[in-house]
């Protein structure tokens, strides 16, 4: 070291002389142009009381920042790096991808610096760090904050904060409030990147739409070719097929039930569904919240509310859950599983006055009390299988249809033994027996959810979004004993970084018996497929990217986790849908017992029983 020293000591005298002309020395010491600085790495420490601003000068390209990271609830230390571009290793930010990518621009993302973070422990955060950039050159276009969790590159790119404010030189963005609270895994590193768009900024529209077709087809059991079948008789098409629109907002509906759920949102859906012979409304509302566990984001429905605008009848249906109705899991993760309950309180009410309501239980039986045509009805739907319908039917003379549990049960070939029941006066129940057409013992309801990844979408789904990604499927099957029909209901959601790029639905619904005077009987029944009706729908986002995820994410103020905003929309398409089969049934079962209730008495005589 004292060599070295020494050494150094001579080269400044030396230099020192021939500054000062002595000696007839020269010396030749070449100049050397530092690296431009490219980042800048600190630690800071995250309070649990207060936010802490790190100062960072400026890189070689004249950006200089202020970052202030939010108190969080326990107090650590952090790494921050200020970068002017993201490493290579990352994938590069792209606008369709991003949660709400219409308020970006849907051109190229251009990153203008950067932040990676790590901190010493893990700790969760209700504040979003605020930013604050200082340029030579102000970008002309809207700038925005995204980010991504490195350790997790699959959840993508988020849009956390944005378009930021600019004034004179400085852009600056403001904390926002983080509802779930998003937390920081120690170990794992954290990259928050300023972009811009290669188009301006426009505002969203205010409706995500989505389109495509629908087709509707009916198989019948018996044939409609009896002698003197009646007015009634006359077979619809075997296929309708319709084009479709649906529109998801944010309505501002009341919530139906006593009180509503914190931070619940009306998303509205406006259906129409048009054929060459006529077209169909339907404006739906669903109140969807969010509740956060273990670290995942849980969309739930709490309730629903459908109304067919296009129909003289004008049916209102309306579902009060329980239990809210998880739909899905973020981030959307391959394996996740879940389940429901069907329990809920269900109003229905039509142009003519006729209303009832139905309780739902937890195994999916059910007791519907109604009015109909200013008499009342009664259905029953028991956990054993039996049943019961109420009258009066055929002006006054019968009183009731029941329905057995199989008999004998257990058995290899157990019976449904139907009662038709005459009011006093009239003659002994007429009974009726065949073999049970569903499987015993009865299961009432049935649910299955999952998500799958690296999902590649139908050929139908095709809309510019996104080719693949995940599918979170739900299936649900219903059986009911006393109206007679096993309907099986599969619901596909294509989502690409948590937006709904494509839904398809497949729905059968099948019965066994036949109550509507297609056919010169009272009853008709047997085996599944009296009547089939097979309902096959894809809609597909138009445009690019969801409109409402702004609007949703602002009055719930938490777009933190990838696809979150977009929840809204998602449990909207879901509960339209189901609201619509749970319609077409009501209002099928309404025209039975309304034809039941005006059939006069010689119509059971003349055509018979059975």
């Amino acid at each position: 070291m004292k060599v070295r020293l020494a050494f150094l000591g001579a080269v400044v005298f030396s230099a020192a002389l021939a500054a000062c002309g002595g000696g007839g020395l020269t010396s030749s010491v070449p100049s050397v142009t530092p690296a431009p600085i490219t980042s800048l790495a600190t630690s800071a420490p995250l309070s649990s009381s207060a936010s802490t601003p790190v100062q960072f000068s400026a890189l070689g390209n004249g950006t200089s920042s202020l970052l202030t990271l939010p108190a969080a609830n326990a107090a650590t230390s952090a790494k921050v790096t200020f970068e002017e571009s993201l490493p290579s290793s990352l994938p590069a930010p792209q606008a369709h991808a991003l949660a709400v990518p219409t308020s970006v621009g849907l051109g190229s993302l251009s990153v203008l610096a950067a932040f990676e973070l790590q901190v010493n422990q893990t700790v969760a955060i209700t504040q979003s760090p605020a930013f604050t950039f200082t340029f030579l050159t102000v970008p002309t276009t809207s700038t925005y904050i995204i980010y991504l969790d490195e350790s997790h590159p699959a959840t993508g790119w988020n849009l956390l904060l944005g378009p930021g404010v600019a004034s004179g030189s400085t852009i600056t963005f403001a904390s926002k409030t983080l509802a779930p609270p998003l937390t920081l895994e120690a170990g794992d590193t954290y990259a928050f990147a300023l972009v811009t768009s290669s188009s301006n900024a426009t505002p969203p529209p205010s409706a995500a739409t989505f389109s495509g077709t629908k087709t509707v087809a009916y198989t019948y059991g018996f044939a409609y070719d009896y002698p003197m079948p009646g007015p009634t008789a006359t077979a619809p098409p075997t296929t309708l097929s319709y084009n479709v629109t649906e529109s998801v907002t944010e309505g501002a509906s009341p919530y139906p039930g006593t009180s509503a759920p914190p931070s619940v949102v009306d998303a509205h859906v406006d259906e129409t569904d048009a054929s060459n012979l006529s077209s169909m409304t339907y404006a739906t509302d669903e109140w969807v919240g969010n509740a956060s566990a273990n670290g995942s984001f849980n969309a739930l429905l709490y309730a629903e509310q459908q109304l067919e605008t296009s129909s003289a009848q004008n049916p209102t249906f309306t579902t009060i859950y329980t239990t809210p109705q998880l739909l899905d899991q973020y981030p959307e993760s391959a394996g996740n599983t879940w389940t429901n309950s069907p329990q809920a309180n269900v109003a229905y009410s039509y142009a003519s006055g006729d209303a009832g309501t139905r309780a739902i239980n937890a195994d999916g039986t059910y007791t519907d009390t109604e009015s109909v045509l200013g008499a009342p009805v009664v259905i029953t739907d028991s956990a054993d299988g039996s049943g019961s319908i109420t009258g009066p039917f055929y002006g006054g003379y019968v009183s009731s249809l029941t329905f057995s549990a199989p008999s004998p049960m257990p058995s290899a070939s157990p019976n449904v033994n139907i009662a038709i029941n005459f009011y006093a006066g009239g003659p002994s129940p007429v009974m009726l027996s065949e073999p049970v057409w569903y499987a015993t013992p009865p299961s009432f309801y049935q649910e299955s959810d999952a998500v799958s990844a690296a999902t590649s979408f139908p050929t139908a789904c095709a809309n510019g979004v996104a080719t693949s990604g995940n599918d979170v499927k739900r299936t649900v099957t219903a059986l009911d004993t006393a109206i007679g029909f096993v309907e099986t209901t599969t619901f596909d959601t294509y989502t690409a970084s948590g937006i709904p790029v494509c839904m398809v639905t497949h729905d059968v619904l099948s019965y066994a018996y036949d109550l509507q005077g297609n056919q010169p009987f009272f009853i008709l029944y047997g085996p599944l497929g009296v009547q089939v009706v097979t309902t096959d729908e894809t809609l597909a986002l138009q445009g690019g990217a969801s409109a409402t995820a702004s609007a949703f994410a602002a009055k719930r103020a938490n777009a933190t986790v990838t696809g979150e905003s977009m929840a809204p929309t998602i449990a909207a398409l879901q509960s339209h849908q189901l609201s619509q089969f749970a319609r077409m049934r009501l209002t099928r079962e309404h025209a039975v017992l309304k034809t039941l209730r005006t059939t006069p008495i010689n119509a059971l005589i003349h055509g018979g029983l059975h």
